[in-house]
């Protein structure tokens, strides 16, 4: 049985100074749920990842990446008078600047976003003994900036650097 269905390419571009890079995978939970002798739901996810990359010079590099998710699950019980629900979206993407500005010295600069978004629901619906539903929504969002430089200092490895991010 299979439980989940990708797929993975990488090539090479610009006289090999270049190289992209993509895979993606699809679960299919939902349908071994199909095999189940009781209705209880429809379970799917997915994820995908990218990256490319660019040698801009001997001294320089550059990249671009992207992660992506997403989990969706339905449950039922009781025939269907409980039902709940949950949906999950999470995009990670990054870009970096490297340089080395000597053998013992490089500078590596990464600008990110994430965006994140959460969404579950319930709902019980049994007329004459109980009737409620729940919602709950949760998104954020985070820009970062992150500078990381290394040297070597009489013989000594050192780093320094600053991060900074803003959550909203």
């Amino acid at each position: 049985t299979l439980f989940h269905a990708g797929a993975l390419a990488s090539a090479p571009f610009a006289d090999g100074r270049g190289r992209g890079l993509v895979s993606g995978r699809r679960g299919n939970a939902s349908e071994l749920a199909r095999f189940s002798e009781e209705e209880i739901g429809k379970p799917e996810y997915f994820d995908a990842f990218r990256k490319v990359e660019y040698e801009v010079s001997d001294a320089t590099r550059t990249s671009f990446s992207m992660l992506a998710s997403g989990d969706r699950v339905t449950a039922f019980r009781d025939s269907g008078r409980q039902r709940a629900r949950a949906e999950y979206r999470n995009v990670y993407t990054w870009g970096a600047l490297e340089h080395d500005w000597s053998d013992t010295s490089s500078t590596r600069v990464i600008l990110s976003y994430t965006d994140v978004n959460n969404e579950r629901s319930g709902e019980v619906n049994d007329p004459g003994r109980r009737v409620g539903q729940v919602r709950d929504m949760r998104n954020f969002h985070v820009i970062g900036l992150r500078a990381d430089n290394s040297f070597d200092l009489f013989g000594l490895d050192h780093r320094a650097g600053f991060e900074v991010r803003r959550l909203w």
